[in-house]
């Protein structure tokens, strides 16, 4: 569709009064649906009341984009209608007819929807508002196109719109930027999870054979000082058992050497006392 700020707003009185009577129509198919929205049922499931919100605003968002071409093609009809060429101003009217019957299909989706979740509180406050606003659209533009015969405002609005689209689409493009940028720095902080992770268990790994190595010569040790300390014991029990030998057999030559001396000494002894025997007698 083109550019609706560059299209000339200003209609034949003729033409104004087509556009006010189809615009007094959506108004009436508005209220009705306002009338809908204020009848109470039975909640759904949250998952399918989300669902039907969703499909609630779609069908809202489609009902405006037809007007909007409905609004074109009727000036567009219009402006051919006194033109020679007869097949563009027929398949204008063709398209014409192919969006009035979507505006009413996708009012009839709206009043189902509408009917099977009118509980819905959050869509059915967002309805309210988008219903209202729009109305106020619909309501300025038929009263400015009986008073002047032009859509001035509508344009302004669509424009405003469109901006307001235009910001949106914006900041939900810097959201997903960010959701992105969110995403790898938890993929980021993951991986430098796992990496500490794995240095850890490394690290344990290593741990634990340091420990088992430690352990391992600890015992080897233990077993060599055990072996040491019995081999000194051995070699101490055996200079112990010499020694007392060496003391023994000393003992014994001294033992020896006493009884020699004291046998001597007694020889001596009687030896003396002969010569002096024979002294005397002689």
């Amino acid at each position: 569709m083109g550019d609706l700020t560059k299209t000339n707003p200003q209609l034949t009185p003729v033409e104004s009064l087509r556009a006010a009577i189809l615009i007094e129509e959506a108004l009436k198919q508005l209220s009705f649906v306002g009338k809908l929205s204020k009848e109470q049922r039975a909640n759904k499931d949250s998952k399918f009341a989300a669902y039907r919100g969703d499909e609630i605003i779609r069908i809202i968002d489609e009902q405006q984009e037809l007007q909007q071409q409905q609004l074109q093609l009727i000036q567009e009809t219009e402006h051919l209608q006194g033109l020679s060429n007869k097949q563009e101003y027929k398949n204008s009217e063709a398209k014409l007819q192919q969006i009035s019957s979507r505006l009413k299909e996708t009012n009839k989706e709206l009043c189902k929807n509408l009917r099977q979740n009118p509980n819905l509180q959050a869509n059915l406050m967002k309805l309210q508002r988008e219903r209202q606003r729009l109305e106020e659209w619909l309501t300025q533009t038929a009263a400015e196109l009986r008073s002047s015969f032009s859509f001035k405002v509508l344009l302004a609005n669509i424009a405003q719109e469109r901006q307001s689209q235009e910001r949106l689409n914006e900041a939900r493009r810097r959201n997903r930027e960010v959701q992105q940028a969110v995403e790898l720095l938890e993929s980021e902080l993951k991986k430098e999870a796992a990496e500490f992770a794995a240095l850890q268990r490394s690290a344990a790994a290593e741990a634990t054979g340091i420990k088992e190595k430690t352990q391992k010569f600890a015992r080897q040790a233990s077993i060599k000082i055990a072996y040491k300390e019995t081999a000194l014991a051995e070699q101490l029990h055996g200079a112990l058992l010499l020694q007392q030998q060496q003391e023994l057999q000393q003992q014994k030559e001294i033992e020896q050497t006493k009884q020699i001396i004291d046998r001597d000494a007694f020889v001596q002894e009687k030896t003396l006392e002969f010569l002096q025997t024979n002294i005397k007698q002689a």
